[in-house]
């Protein structure tokens, strides 16, 4: 049986996938199996991506319709025989020996840690630049999305306890995994980035409505742990408040900035959010459009 079972959902990705599939087969540590879960795409091109690698450890499965990342991901951790589990999105690439390291970590662990996560390097495709980005030593659910999903492994047995990856979130599935995982288990970090993480034009200029309805609904799941701290309760609004702004809805992104400020009234970083947001010029566009179709 493998140690680790490497998941990567794919959708009409087959270009990147062959690069993704080929950093885990390039891996120091061999002792895996990689499967591929194609979320619905159109055509075979991840089918033969995934099959041309000639690898007996590479499995390929495809779901009938197309149903999201997290539905992709559980589907990945049902036909797991791993110990752990290990994700990778498809446009992303690990460095050869990210396994190594995070097995080496776990096999000296104590039996409440769950999780190790990576720093990693993002690679800004339409500049070339590199960047290094690392992660808090000690991850605290509360803190916000810190660990990049495809830089962390766990432990099989405690993703099924968790209850894997809620379905209906389009965005921040990974964040409320990691939140539930955080209330019963600890977290490792290995502070050297093992991960290239790929930032695209169309991955900056995201669904802001797909990130407005995840937090609201984080919000709604774990309001009780935000709200043990105003300072993170008022972070996750303004959070929500920056959103509102970026989809255009300036009405809601003052009141739920306003909402931040109540709960947190001494923390400058949430007012000085909402000054950047209110004082581009984007806004002042906003606010002249909006007179205008009222006048005409």
């Amino acid at each position: 049986m493998p140690r680790v079972s490497v998941v990567i959902p794919t959708w009409e990705r087959a270009r990147s996938l062959g690069r993704a599939l080929d950093s885990v087969l390039s891996q120091t540590n061999a002792d895996f199996e990689v499967i591929v879960i194609d979320d619905g795409s159109t055509g075979d091109a991840a089918q033969r991506a995934a099959m041309e690698r000639a690898d007996p450890r590479v499995r390929y499965l495809k779901l009938p319709v197309n149903r999201g990342v997290s539905a992709a991901r559980n589907a990945g951790v049902a036909a797991a025989i791993g110990t752990y589990v290990a994700f990778l999105d498809d446009d992303d690439e690990w460095l050869p020996e990210k396994l190594q390291h995070q097995l080496a970590v776990m096999e000296r662990a104590d039996a409440s840690v769950c999780a190790v996560y990576t720093a990693r390097f993002t690679v800004d495709v339409k500049t070339g630049r590199i960047t290094t980005v690392r992660s808090r030593r000690v991850f605290r659910p509360a803190d916000g999305n810190t660990i990049t999903t495809s830089s962390i492994m766990i432990k099989r047995e405690c993703l099924t306890r968790a209850g894997l990856f809620d379905e209906e979130l389009e965005a921040g599935e990974d964040y409320d995994m990691w939140i539930r995982l955080g209330e019963r288990f600890r977290f490792e970090y290995i502070d050297i980035p093992l991960l290239k993480y790929y930032v695209h034009p169309d991955s900056i200029s995201s669904n802001h409505r797909k990130k407005r309805l995840a937090c609201e609904r984080l919000l709604k799941k774990h309001g009780a742990l935000f709200a043990h701290d105003r300072r993170d309760l008022a972070r996750e609004y303004a959070t929500l408040g920056s959103i509102w702004y970026h989809e255009g809805n300036l009405r809601e992104a003052v009141r739920t900035y306003l909402t931040a400020v109540r709960v947190d009234p001494l923390n400058i970083h949430t007012y000085s959010g909402a000054i950047r947001a209110f004082l581009r010029p984007r806004t002042l566009g906003l606010v002249l459009r909006r007179r205008v179709g009222c006048a005409s």
